[in-house]
């Protein structure tokens, strides 16, 4: 039994039947014999008026009973009857069995002999049932009297079953002041048993009729969702069930839900209106007064309905304002909730401000180093950084604090401002890194750390020296093609102090190197695993020849969208040049250093300066120019006879040719290498004129792993002989 707007919520049909009642006859209550003859006789066809007289004059207590309730107000049959036998005359065998009933109901269910029982509780508890049941029985069409009756006898068992365990009396207030499903529940939990199966063995012992006992028995068992008002077999059960609860109405604390379930009950099984279940509810007090006064039972004053309503409606304007002053604390904290929310919102931008300050601010597309950072929260753990130095020299950085929120966001601040901090004093990357590690080592929180890839460009040899402390691998990709992996030789930052960390010298020749945090390769594919290392190649190779952050900016937008999920802060650094449509041009020859080979480079490189579209006669100044560079090193670094080869790289700039020429001779001194005087007549040093004259800027550099030459010409777009 759960909802009274529904089925009465038993045990399903079967299962209360099953529970085993080792009940004996001597263990129950039991009126007179007389009346029990009475009452047994009145179920009988063949059974006289005079008989029944004979049957009641036998006991004359039990006659004079029956006659002074047969002529109480509460009959109202309006003429008084002065023997038995004209009782049965008049009010017919059946009625009499209902007074004889009442009278016996009263006898022998009296709560006196259970200590803690209040007499005068039970019978207004039990009269409002029977009282209920009969004007709700004189509604729907059924014999009113007998529907007191039942209703009388209905909740009887529960008396019985406080007597028979008196350990568990003292919950009989408790149990009538439920409503009667959750009453039924607990008389289950406390006694193992329910009050309609020990009524219907009370209605076998007393031998009453078995419509009665089936009644007593089944009057809380499901009566399904339709109407019963139609179903003749079930319309006295419902009356009994119906009645439970009209009852309850002036018994238990929450009265709104009571009557509200009242008039939903009566509705559902009997098509009667709310209107129509209050007019019952308001008959009840002025009923149960006749009734007891015909019974000669003790109760105490009884509420009218209007007192009831008033009850309910001052609890219901209670909780109205309980609830409105519930609505208004929750309106309140959600206002204070909605005002902390705009100042944390404006401290997390304040804070957002301050991370996109740490990061260097791109200039152009043709610098060559290039970042892009897209956090995954409002604060990020990815950072990078770069900046020149005062020799031309770019110093970088990529790093990715563990962790995310404010802590990560405060290490990658630290971090950061160390590196440019210290960077501008320390140039070796790997004397750099020691000092950051030995930093974050003293102070950061137990368990954070910090990966880190960290590096010096140097544009003039286009080389990198590269340090990793646990950072996923930088790739090197030349058009379009991965031809590097460089990982990591030491633990993050921040694991272990005192660490000492080793460079890597990486020429780009030409390519770019990409760096990268692990939030690019660990966003996941849906459907599908992480994008990994392999992917992400195959997302460079794909990028084509867009400008190069034009290409990043669409990298990450693809990461960040279906049907790749962006997981992680996601962070690039890309150190180096890139082809583009319509810019630069590199080209790479090898020749070996001997004079004959000087012919064939030539034609190459008449050919490669094709496309700069230059005139006939400056191309021809350059070639020879490049020519005189090479059989310089040729005679003059590696000597006569000697073995060894000269790598020329060009550069086809929108507004410059560039030439770098490496050897691996013996170093030269730049310092020695002027062109002369072509006044004075002697040998040698016209090669050196004649790079001069052609070209724009002729100069030695640091080559990048400190052997041989690097000898770079360039030439300007814009001069005469261009």
């Amino acid at each position: 039994m759960s909802n009274p707007t529904g089925t009465s919520g038993t045990a399903p049909p079967g299962e209360a039947q099953g529970l085993q009642l080792d009940l004996r006859p001597r263990d129950l209550p039991m009126p007179s014999q007389a009346a029990i003859r009475l009452i047994q006789a009145c179920t009988r066809t063949d059974v006289t008026s005079e008989e029944l007289g004979e049957l009641a004059a036998s006991d004359p207590a039990l006659a004079a009973e029956l006659l002074r309730v047969a002529n109480s107000p509460f009959y109202g049959l309006g003429r008084e009857i002065r023997t038995a036998s004209r009782a049965a005359t008049v009010l017919g065998h059946r009625a009499v069995r209902n007074l004889v009933l009442c009278v016996a109901v009263r006898d022998a269910l009296t709560p006196r002999s259970v200590p803690g029982l209040d007499p005068i509780r039970h019978w207004e508890d039990a009269l409002r049932r029977a009282v209920s049941a009969k004007l709700l029985g004189k509604e729907v069409g059924l014999d009113a009297d007998e529907c007191f009756t039942i209703g009388l006898l209905q909740d009887c068992g529960l008396l019985v079953m406080c007597t028979l365990w008196p350990d568990k009396a003292s919950e009989w207030s408790r149990l009538l002041a439920c409503d009667p499903d959750r009453r039924y529940r607990l008389e289950r939990e406390l006694f193992g048993v329910t009050h309609d199966q020990v009524a219907a063995r009370l209605a076998a012992a007393w031998g009453l009729p078995e419509d009665i006992g089936a009644l007593l028995e089944h009057h809380h068992e499901a009566l399904g969702e339709e109407p019963t008002a139609s179903r003749g077999k079930d319309k006295a059960r419902a009356v009994l069930y119906c009645a439970d609860w009209l009852a309850a109405v002036y018994a238990v604390e929450d009265k709104n839900a009571a009557i509200d379930a009242c008039r939903r009950l009566l509705a559902r099984h009997f098509e009667l209106d709310a209107e129509a279940s209050d007019q019952l509810l308001a008959q009840v007090p002025r009923q149960i007064e006749k009734a007891a006064l015909a019974l000669e039972l003790k109760i105490g004053s009884q509420p009218d309905f209007q007192e009831v309503l008033r009850v309910a409606n001052l609890r219901l304007s209670e909780e109205n304002l309980s609830y409105q002053e519930l609505t208004m604390r929750l309106e309140n904290a959600l206002r204070e909730r909605d005002a902390l929310a705009v100042e944390l919102n404006r401290e997390i931008e304040l804070a957002r401000e301050i991370q996109r300050s740490l990061l260097p601010r791109p200039t152009s597309d043709e610098d060559p180093v290039i970042g892009i950072n897209v956090p995954a929260r409002d604060l990020s753990g990815d950072f990078f950084d770069y900046f020149a130095l005062d020799n031309g020299d770019i110093l970088f950085n990529l790093g990715d604090v563990s962790g995310k929120g404010m802590n990560a966001a405060l290490l990658m601040a630290k971090t950061t401002s160390l590196f440019r901090c210290l960077g501008k004093r320390i140039h070796d990357p790997t004397e750099l890194l020691a000092q950051i590690n030995n930093e974050i080592c003293e102070t950061t929180i137990r368990g954070m750390f910090v990966t880190m890839v960290a590096g010096l460009y140097r544009p003039r040899t286009d080389t990198v020296c590269l340090v990793s402390a646990g950072h996923p691998p930088a790739l090197l990709f030349r058009e379009g093609r991965l031809h590097g992996s460089y990982g990591a030789k030491a633990p993050p930052l921040g694991v272990v102090e005192n660490m000492s960390f080793a460079a890597e010298e990486i020429d780009l020749d030409g390519g770019s190197l990409y760096m990268f945090s692990d939030g690019i390769t660990e966003a996941r594919r849906a459907g599908d695993g992480p994008l990994g290392i392999d992917g992400l190649v195959a997302m460079i190779g794909a990028l084509g020849d867009a400008p190069l952050r034009e290409c990043l900016s669409r990298m990450v937008e693809n990461l960040r969208s279906e049907p790749l999920v962006l997981r992680d802060d996601m962070t690039v650094l890309v150190v180096g040049s890139r082809p583009r449509a319509g810019g630069a041009y590199h080209a790479t020859l090898r020749i070996a250093a001997e004079a004959g080979e000087l012919k064939a480079m030539r034609g190459d490189l008449k050919q490669i300066l094709q496309c700069a579209a230059l005139p006939a006669e400056s191309l021809n100044e350059l070639v020879i120019a490049v020519n005189e560079a090479c059989m310089n090193v040729i005679q003059h670094g590696y000597g006569k006879g000697g073995a060894g080869d000269i790598v020329l790289k060009i550069a086809i700039e929108p507004d410059r040719l560039v030439f770098r020429l490496r050897d691996l001779a013996a170093p030269v001194d730049a310092a020695t290498l002027k062109p002369r005087d072509l006044a004075v007549v002697r040998p040698g040093g016209l090669g050196l004129c004649l790079m001069h004259k052609v070209m724009d800027e002729v100069r030695y550099l640091p080559p990048p792993d400190g052997r041989g030459n690097l000898l770079e010409m360039v030439k300007h777009r814009g001069s005469p002989q261009a």
